[in-house]
């Protein structure tokens, strides 16, 4: 074949094309083996980061509380306790007492009824024997077992004595006396104030 013949030329021009496109085609290749292996790298770091950090949270998750935590916990109870506790206590010693002044404000104004319907019917006052029948109704946990109340919430009136015990057990009392009851007009019975279990006034 000659050098110049244009049969050659045609051989040459191939031959370039053919060696262009596998040089194309593997740039292309590697170009997209490239992108691969950073995507699969990129994949592979944000495994590992979140296992790290799984793995950080379970330690943490773990790790539970230490001795210095425990102390400071136990201290903040107590404060709370030693603040709380005698502020409730107080607040249910108020009830209490609120509770007994009713009773005792309503038996008061029962007796003067009482002792007035009396003076109307017999020309005389006189409060009754046992304070608790001058009232319509009895306050809740009366037993009228005269004696001293021995159960919590229980009231009771022993012939000297209204009492009654609250929800501490503590026992408090109210001396009471029905007063002269011969032919006055005018009655001289008496209904003391509060005392506790020591006989000392509230």
């Amino acid at each position: 074949m000659p050098l110049y013949s244009p049969n050659y030329f045609s051989m040459i021009k191939l031959c370039l094309f053919v060696f262009i496109d596998i040089f194309s085609i593997n740039r292309i290749c590697g170009t997209a083996f490239a992108l691969v292996m950073v995507h699969e790298d990129s994949q592979t770091k944000r495994k590992s980061k979140m296992n790290n950090t799984m793995l950080k949270t379970n330690k943490k998750i773990n790790k539970g509380f230490t001795l210095i935590e425990l102390i400071m916990v136990t201290i903040i109870l107590g404060i709370l306790a030693a603040v709380a506790i005698p502020r409730y206590v107080a607040t249910v010693t108020r009830a209490e007492q609120s509770a007994e002044d009713a009773v005792i404000s309503n038996i008061k104004s029962g007796l003067e009824t009482f002792a007035t319907e009396q003076l109307m019917e017999h020309g005389r006052r006189m409060w009754p024997g046992n304070p608790f029948h001058a009232l319509e109704t009895t306050p809740d946990g009366f037993s009228g077992d005269s004696s001293i109340a021995n159960e919590d919430g229980e009231w009771d009136f022993n012939g000297e004595q209204i009492s009654h015990m609250r929800g501490d057990n503590s026992v408090y009392h109210w001396h009471y006396s029905r007063g002269n009851t011969g032919t006055g007009t005018e009655t001289s019975g008496s209904l003391s104030v509060r005392y506790d279990s020591n006989d000392n006034a509230d």
